[in-house]
């Protein structure tokens, strides 16, 4: 009986370390997963911020090149040398943002 009563202290005292053990594991591999975690959402954050930023220069070059293609209509054939330049650095300007879909959308195409 006292023997059996030994061996079950020594199975609970062992059953006792395994779960701490476990219990110290699940706490490490929580810390690192929510570190993990907070990393991808920054991560995520930088890049929206930096697709917001994109997204805005592409519209404000978008509005310029219409601007300048409404300038070049209303001058009819005095299109000017400058105005021909700015059209093509904005159109530069685009195709270096990687716009994507049908660039002759965003293209103007001129007889020089």
């Amino acid at each position: 009986m006292k023997r059996e009563l030994t061996h079950e202290k020594q199975r609970n005292a062992l059953l006792l370390r395994k779960q701490t053990e476990i219990q110290a594991d699940s706490a490490a591999i929580t810390l690192s997963f929510q570190i993990e975690c907070d990393r991808l959402k920054e991560e995520l954050y930088n890049e929206k911020q930096k697709n917001d930023s994109k997204d805005s220069q592409i519209l404000y070059l978008k509005k310029r090149l219409m601007e300048e293609k409404a300038k070049s209509r209303n001058r009819a054939n005095r299109f000017s040398k400058v105005n021909k330049n700015s059209v093509k650095l904005l159109q530069r300007q685009l195709c270096a943002l990687n716009v994507s879909g049908n660039n002759k959308i965003y293209q103007v195409r001129f007889n020089f």
